[in-house]
């Protein structure tokens, strides 16, 4: 066997020996070591109290401020200070690096954080507890506008943006709200927040994308040639699909996406027995239904 081999085995079993010694400090992670959404162990008053009770009963830290360090690094050559800090990186998801993060307007009285902190406890989290939907940390802010992905190119008003630590949640209009328009905007956040989970081209929507695929996009009177004499919805309900569109060509079935989305939303908007009621004599309707269902139930979403 080649000495050099040996000696270089001999070399690597001593290091590791030498680091699993008794005497050797055991290295935590640093993601837990140095947490910096946790309130910090010396930070005192109201603001750091309700964040440690919020963690305490949820599990979930609750921010106010998307810095997460400032460090002084001393003066530049003209005597400016100089500081390092890190914030909650919203321009970094999963599946994208966007050139436009969002833009926030903080909360500022005590008064508007507890409230914030309550609405998310008591119209978010009961949808979502103990789940994957469950994010690390929420970011509660008077208003966001977040940068469009889709023409036209520009900043829009949003309840949510979200990205890989943490969810933010706009809740100065919300706080104000009563009644069905605070219904209508909790709607809206809880769909933004499964819209950032589920879509489909998630695995989990794959059931019902192949079923919806057989007849995505075709013309109805390809399916039905009598159709232009006899245009009865209830023969789109029989395909599955809860419209069609009308063009200069014909009427013709919604995209695979479309027809995800109308889903989507029946879902969020209408519970069972009311789907039964309306469309309970379309099997196909009901199965699609039954799918979504499903697949958000699979991610933890409580209805």
């Amino acid at each position: 066997m080649n000495k050099f081999f040996i000696f270089g085995l001999i070399s690597i079993c001593s290091f590791a020996f030498i680091s699993c010694s008794e005497d050797e400090e055991i290295l935590e992670p640093s993601g837990v070591a140095d947490n910096k959404f946790a309130v910090p162990s010396d930070a005192t008053g109201p603001e750091a109290e309700l964040r440690r009770d919020f963690f305490a009963q949820t599990g979930v830290y609750m921010m106010f401020d998307d810095l997460l360090s400032r460090e002084y690094k001393g003066l530049d050559k003209d005597g400016n200070e100089i500081w390092a800090e890190e914030r909650i990186d919203f321009a970094y998801d999963l599946t994208d690096y966007g050139l436009n993060p969002p833009k926030f307007v903080m909360l500022e009285s005590q008064e508007e954080k507890e409230r914030a902190a309550s609405l998310i406890k008591t119209y978010v989290l009961p949808h979502i507890e103990g789940g994957a939907l469950t994010p690390f940390s929420f970011l509660a802010v008077k208003s966001l506008e977040r940068y469009r992905t889709s023409y036209p190119y520009e900043y829009e008003d949003a309840y949510t943006v979200s990205c890989w630590r943490c969810l933010a949640i706009a809740t100065g209009e919300w706080a104000e709200a009563e009644g069905e328009e605070r219904d209508a905007i909790t709607a809206t956040i809880l769909k933004d927040l499964l819209s950032s989970k589920f879509s489909y081209t998630s695995e989990a929507a794959k059931p019902f994308t192949e079923i919806s695929y057989e007849y995505s996009g075709m013309y109805l009177d390809e399916i039905y040639d009598d159709w232009d004499d006899n245009k009865d919805i209830s023969r789109v309900y029989e395909l599955g699909f809860l419209s069609h569109r009308s063009g200069y060509y014909g009427d013709w079935l919604p995209y695979t996406s479309d027809d995800f989305n109308a889903y989507f939303d029946l879902v969020l908007s209408m519970d069972e027995s009311e789907v039964m009621e309306k469309y309970g004599e379309y099997a196909m309707i009901v199965t699609k239904y039954n799918l979504i269902k499903d697949a958000l139930e699979s991610l933890g979403y409580k209805f």
